[in-house]
């Protein structure tokens, strides 16, 4: 039996990147972000150009439209960068070469399997503006995240949608041992949708090795006989929510992976609170036998303040990426119902992910916080306790009255609370 060759029609490919704009910053970070983020398009952009861009931006925005450029020609395609708040996204779209490229006639003839691969390639060269590389450089790689959405109209009716999936995926995979199974399918805008997403295992790497793991493709696959310029449009028309559906959900994966480096620093400064309270516990020891070194109490306060320091901005961060998730978890869900809502759709193959990400990501940081809050207080006591006896030590070598010795009890009491909480707080 002879196989007859797949035919696709129009097929098309998006890329859409997502670029932290403003986060826990400075306004020369920022306009770092922002330069990185135009070198995408152009990487020959003055600081002039970058200044114009600049008075485009709106945090205060719905969203803002801030370039259309088309790819040249023969290419179909075209760069697309918009402002959502805090963050910045770049879809670059192409749908192969015209059929004619000085009237720019869109090529709606039956193409090969393999133009999906080509296509995919000419996005990455676009992004890198080099043709050297078979991969996105890591550099041009989106700060927050990317998706990759392939549409295309079937050309023969028997031909089945999950097989056919299954096919796009194994030509443009970036690496061909992560195997999906399409388990899921979705219904949109009269297509049969598919994705796989690959989550990465280790979620202390660094961010450019991550997020080359954290790889999310969607497949949208139109029956045989529609009017192709009716699909299109269908396409075009709701590419603005998609942006916004994909932004929540990166921003959602990148909050986690931000939040997990916080927990190791967070755990790594409650050692360095444990060594302080054994350090007080032996102060303890030396109030009472009238032994205590009035220098090394003074060092150990001045020591302190920098872990105090450190540990409440880190909690604070995590804690403010508690409401990044949450707030972008909320968003996904309600953009994600209007999605189905407008145009029809059955899309419980994305609703999966946020039930996933409410019960992993967000109770995971919201207990991380729980568990790391009283740290702070603990640490304000301690501080402030070592201060009181430092305090008092010093009023003692001046007088030896009974009251010094009173006082003296009360922070050796004050000491001993602040290490019983803590053992409290930390289970021993």
């Amino acid at each position: 039996m002879i196989t007859k060759p797949i035919q696709l029609i129009y097929p098309t490919i998006d890329l859409f990147l997502y670029d932290i704009r403003e986060g826990f910053q400075y306004t020369a970070e920022i306009n770092n972000n922002r330069r990185q983020f135009w070198h995408k398009i152009d990487p020959n952009i003055d600081e002039t150009k970058l200044a114009e861009l600049a008075k485009l931006e709106n945090p205060e925005a719905d969203y803002v439209p801030l370039l259309a450029k088309p790819f040249e020609s023969p290419l179909d395609g075209y760069y697309y960068a918009l402002q959502f708040g805090d963050m910045y996204s770049l879809q670059l779209a192409c749908s192969g070469e015209y059929q004619d490229a000085d009237s720019q006639k869109r090529n709606d003839g039956n193409q090969a399997i393999d133009n999906l691969k080509k296509i995919e390639q000419a996005i990455i060269n676009k992004l890198n503006h080099s043709d050297e590389y078979t991969e996105t450089a890591a550099i041009k790689q989106g700060t927050i995240g990317q998706t990759w959405l392939v549409s295309v109209q079937i050309a023969d009716s028997n031909q089945d949608p999950k097989q056919l999936a299954k096919e796009f995926y194994e030509k443009l995979t970036p690496n061909s041992s992560w195997k999906p199974e399409f388990k899921e399918q979705g219904r949109f805008l009269g297509a049969r949708l598919f994705q796989y997403w690959h989550s990465p295992t280790n979620w202390n790497q660094e961010w450019a090795e991550f997020s080359k793991e954290n790889y999310h493709i969607v497949f949208c696959l139109f029956p045989a006989g529609k009017d192709i310029t009716e699909i299109r449009q269908k396409v075009e028309d709701i590419y603005l929510d998609l942006t916004r559906l994909f932004s929540y959900r990166h921003k959602i994966i990148w909050g986690y992976w931000h939040s997990r480096k916080l927990n190791n620093k967070l755990k790594q400064q409650s050692g360095e609170i444990r060594s302080l309270i054994d350090k007080v516990r032996d102060y303890s020891r030396q109030v009472r036998s009238q032994e205590l070194n009035l220098q090394e109490l003074q060092v150990t306060l001045t020591q302190s303040f920098p872990t105090f320091s450190d540990y409440a901005v880190h909690l604070n961060e995590l804690e403010s990426l508690s409401y990044t998730i949450k707030l972008n978890l909320d968003n996904y869900k309600s953009k994600l119902q209007k999605i189905e809502r407008d145009t029809n759709s059955y899309l419980k193959l994305f609703a999966d992910f946020s039930d996933f990400a409410g019960e992993k990501y967000l109770q995971q940081v919201e207990t991380d916080c729980t568990r790391f809050r009283p740290g702070l207080t603990l640490l304000e006591n301690l501080i402030r306790t070592i201060g009181s006896v430092s305090e008092i030590e010093q009023t003692k070598s001046n007088r030896t009255l009974n009251t010094t010795l009173t006082a003296t009890a009360i922070g050796f009491t004050l000491i001993v609370l602040v290490v019983g909480c803590w053992l409290l707080v930390v289970g021993c």
